[in-house]
């Protein structure tokens, strides 16, 4: 199985700009760990911000609409954020712009 680089970020619910970007890895097949592997991301690093809460990471959203969706984290009974799961591409190897010739 291959591993696929990702990112997930938390965005604060009404706001445009992530409180977090976190880079992961999952796996490319079966398509069920990406969701698992970004909520298990999320409440790792919320733990850390909200030590004594209860935390749930929702990816109902994340799992039934791939890139396109969004999971919603709940503390304490209040949504507070969402958060999104992108796959980062691999790059693209390119001509030096400086060296090489003819």
């Amino acid at each position: 199985m291959s591993k696929v680089k990702g990112r997930v970020s938390v965005y604060p619910l009404k706001k445009l700009t992530p409180s977090a970007v976190i880079d992961v890895e999952w796996q490319e097949y079966p398509k069920s760990d990406r969701p698992k592997v970004a909520a298990e991301a999320v409440l790792r690093v919320m733990r850390q911000v909200y030590p004594s809460q209860t935390l749930i990471a929702d990816k109902n959203d994340l799992r039934d609409k791939g890139e396109a969706g969004r999971g919603l984290l709940n503390v304490d009974g209040v949504d507070l954020a969402y958060f999104t799961a992108v796959t980062i591409p691999e790059p693209v190897p390119a001509a030096s712009l400086f060296g090489g010739g003819r």
